[in-house]
């Protein structure tokens, strides 16, 4: 399989004018806001205009997006922009005429205004890198070949060493790291910020 270079970002081939990077990033990225909205208990119908509009001003800020800067990650900017787009959501439900009684809005209204609402909390950081993880492979499944995805899922997924996966699949366990690496190298041009969370694993 031909790798591309790992310092080929997902971010930096979008700034290139790279349409199938766009796509990648949608595709990557997408269904996580997407689970945010669900998570904070908002309709399907609204989640989907939520995802747009996030969509939309990641169109018109990635150039200002911090790339490779220490202590900044791609995920953890879309969150920013996922958590006021939501908060606007449930303001703009409150000023509606129509929004009827009951159902805790009104609550719901001052749990956002807490500066503690959708904090970015270590275990959720994580519970997304092993989301958008799962979304990369899922993505780059039919890019690579039988052995190479079972090396991946039984090493990475199933967390099985690599002498056990050498001998059920009949290659040496060198061969199972240099498959397992090639496949995390793959990963890597899906992500901006998630080398170190890639290297534990």
């Amino acid at each position: 399989m031909d790798m591309p270079s790992t310092s080929l970002t997902l971010i930096q081939r979008i700034r290139d004018g790279d349409e199938l990077a766009w796509k990648d990033l949608v595709d990557l990225y997408g269904p996580l806001v997407y689970f945010w909205c669900r998570n904070n208990q908002i309709e399907e119908n609204d989640s989907a205009d939520i995802l747009q509009a996030v969509l939309a001003s990641v169109t018109s800020a990635i150039e200002r997006f911090r790339l490779g800067e220490e202590g900044t990650s791609f995920r953890g900017w879309l969150f920013g922009i996922a958590r006021n787009k939501i908060r606007d959501h449930f303001r703009d439900r409150q000023k509606r005429p129509d929004r009827g009684l009951g159902g805790g809005l009104d609550e719901t209204i001052a749990v956002i205004d807490d500066p503690a609402w959708m904090e970015d909390e270590p275990d959720l950081i994580e519970r997304d890198h092993r989301f958008l993880i799962q979304r990369a492979v899922e993505q780059i499944r039919q890019e690579l070949s039988e052995t190479d995805w079972r090396v991946f899922y039984q090493t990475v997924v199933s967390d099985q060493n690599a002498t056990a996966v050498a001998e059920e699949l009949g290659i040496s366990p060198a061969a199972v790291r240099q498959r397992k690496s090639r496949v995390m190298r793959r990963l890597r041009t899906h992500f901006e910020g998630l080398e170190d969370f890639l290297d534990s694993i």
